[in-house]
């Protein structure tokens, strides 16, 4: 397994397909976040040789993305061919009706059931997207798919119609969270103020520690034992039954091993580590994946379909969101222990999708690959001081992987590569939650941070996400205190005018591109989880990190110096396009993400449903 993007970058390229019968007849290759001006940077310095080359014979286009330019609204109308009014998914997270607790905008999650320590009932996905995904539709025509990572694309309700179905961003981790690092450290370097590092008892040459518990279904998992040993250039880790040496500055492979919750309860998981010292150890544990061999909560369609990936292609990591941007921007990685396993994950789905391909049973391969808007998040910084590096590094990996997938395509068969958004510096933080306490729309207790710090008797409006306003609305929200009608029509319009005429306080310049009321942005059949108001920054500026969960900051307007320094999830669709090139040329006029559904069914043969908005970019012949 490769140990750096630049080392991906001159991997040799596997064996050329056979060609026997079943080739696949499209392939879909999706990078998050790739930004059309960037492309053209890398392109113009000559970077990027095979995607040239695959435009010279076919076509580029910006693509139009959606509002909000966020992933999972936009892979959601990538999957689909709808607009968000007709999906339902409108940002990150939503609120659940009827209360003030948030949750995951395009999934819920089953909690498992336990009796009396045993398992009742498993933990599912579902999802809360409408709307069925082109392959699916392909599949209703006969047509066979292959679906790799497309984030939030799995799980899909109803028959799967022949698919083969690996999920992405969305599946939780062991512990059905979010993923979740830890550091072990020597006693002396452990603190208990940060809550992620457990202590190691280290002698000078052992030690031993654990791991940290999840809880499920209300209770709570013994502690994994971890041991380690120093070992020549590096230390030989072991947990479970699988060990491993990891030499310093290096990932391990997946470790296999169990959370036991009881005599009848157990949850396979695996954990990489990463040795960021020996003497005395500081070992990075990253987030734990639910073991693909035996998940608890099913990880693709069929079920053993990601097992068979972990057999045939190689290890890897279940968990959606399995990049450690969280331990980079804590510090606790740095910029090559980040980049070495972005290089790790961008080389197994190159190879599971390359894989996939060479099986020539389904007619339709999409793929999609996250990496580039993780890295690109990170680094952004970086770049515009002139330092392209670790995005250039990205975006030549990517043009890599283009180029070993259309060596191994028979004539014949039509490759997209698509982008779901692009890019814009992030520099300025506003806090939409700040405002509304210093204008005396909302008040605060003090006590908790999100929307629990919040005095619900006293507040008039809140916001959460990047840039979703409600009204604490009486007959909707819990504690509501605003009429509905002309109260509440007033206070929205002065919420409005007052953030649209908001200014940066250090160059005067407006921070707001556009305040709308959701309603209007999201006018269709699910306009009832729509926020009050959808505020759009300009580039450069987006709602401040802890507004996100409903928090407050300190001021309203603050510097980003944190490493995330690139966004586009706040902005305007406009700013931030992304990018579609296509093998052979396309229909003349612009192109937009709900394009892209309608021009795959097309060159598959399949009718385009009528509901669907967008147009066939196929060119007739």
């Amino acid at each position: 397994m490769l140990a750096c993007v630049g080392l991906l970058l001159l991997g040799s390229c596997e064996r050329r397909g056979s060609g026997v019968p079943g080739n696949p007849r499209v392939v879909v290759l999706g990078f998050d976040g790739v930004d059309p001006a960037l492309l053209e940077r890398f392109r113009a310095a000559g970077r990027l040789p095979n995607l040239d080359a695959m435009i010279a014979g076919g076509d580029l286009r910006s693509l139009g993305t959606t509002t909000p330019p966020l992933s999972p609204v936009a892979w959601s109308s990538f999957a689909t061919g709808l607009p968000p009014s007709d999906h339902g998914v409108f940002g990150l997270v939503r609120r659940e009706p009827g209360t003030y607790r948030l949750a995951s905008a395009a999934q819920a999650l089953e909690p498992p059931v336990v009796w009396m320590g045993l398992p009742v009932r498993s933990p599912a996905l579902r999802s809360r997207r409408a709307g069925r995904s082109f392959w699916r539709m392909a599949g209703d025509a006969g047509r066979r798919s292959v679906v790799l990572r497309v984030p939030y694309g799995f799980p899909e309700a109803g028959d799967d119609a022949g698919s083969r179905v690996l999920g992405g961003v969305g599946v939780p981790d062991a512990g059905l969270a979010v993923s979740r690092y830890t550091v072990l450290a020597a006693a002396g370097d452990a603190s208990e103020a940060a809550p992620r590092m457990r202590s190691l008892d280290w002698d000078g040459t052992r030690a031993e520690g654990t791991l940290a518990p999840i809880e499920l279904a209300g209770r709570r998992s013994a502690a994994p034992a971890v041991r380690m040993e120093r070992s020549t250039g590096g230390l030989r880790i072991r947990v479970g039954d699988d060990g491993a040496l990891v030499e310093k500055g290096r990932w391990s492979e997946p470790m296999a091993f169990a959370y036991d919750l009881g005599p009848f309860l157990s949850v396979p998981a695996t954990v990489r580590f990463f040795v960021r010292t020996i003497d005395p150890p500081a070992v990075f544990v990253s987030a734990p994946s639910l073991d693909p061999r035996d998940a608890w909560l099913a990880v693709s369609t069929p079920d053993d379909f990601a097992a068979r990936l972990w057999a045939r292609v190689g290890f890897y990591d279940s968990v959606g969101w399995s990049q450690p941007t969280e331990a980079y921007e804590d510090g606790w990685l740095d910029a090559d222990g980040f980049l070495r396993h972005v290089a790790l994950s961008l080389d197994w789905l190159r190879r599971a999708t390359l894989h996939e391909i060479d099986q020539r049973d389904a007619e339709l391969v999409v793929a999609v690959f996250t990496e580039t808007d993780r890295v690109t998040h990170l680094f952004h910084r970086e770049m515009e001081s002139g330092a392209d590096g670790a995005v250039e590094d990205v975006y030549r990996a990517m043009d890599r992987i283009v180029g070993d997938v259309a060596r191994h395509l028979p004539g014949g068969t039509r490759l997209l590569v698509v982008s779901d958004h692009g890019f814009s510096a992030f520099t300025r933080a506003v806090s939409v939650n700040r405002w509304l306490v210093e204008r005396g729309w909302q008040v605060r207790t003090g006590v908790e941070e999100g929307l629990r710090g919040i005095d619900w008797s006293r507040t008039r409006a809140y916001a959460f996400g990047l840039g979703q306003v409600y009204l604490n609305l009486h007959g909707r929200e819990p504690q509501g205190i605003v009429e509905p009608g002309v109260e509440a029509e007033a206070l929205l319009d002065a919420i409005a005018d007052g953030l649209a005429s908001l200014v940066d306080p250090v160059d005067g310049g407006p921070l707001v591109a556009a305040v709308d009321p959701g309603r209007v942005v999201f006018d269709g059949p699910f306009e009832d989880r729509a926020p009050d108001l959808l505020v759009s920054f300009v580039p450069g500026a987006r709602m401040a990190f802890v507004d996100g969960t409903g928090g407050a900051a300190a001021t309203v307007v603050a510097s980003n110096r944190g490493r995330w320094s690139g966004d586009h999830g706040a902005g305007r669709a406009p700013d931030v396009p992304g990018v579609l090139v296509s093998s052979e040329p396309l229909r003349a006029g612009s192109a937009r993400l709900l394009d892209v559904a309608p021009t795959v069914l097309d060159w598959l043969e399949v009718p385009i449903p009528e509901h669907l908005p967008g147009r066939s970019l196929a060119v007739r012949r």
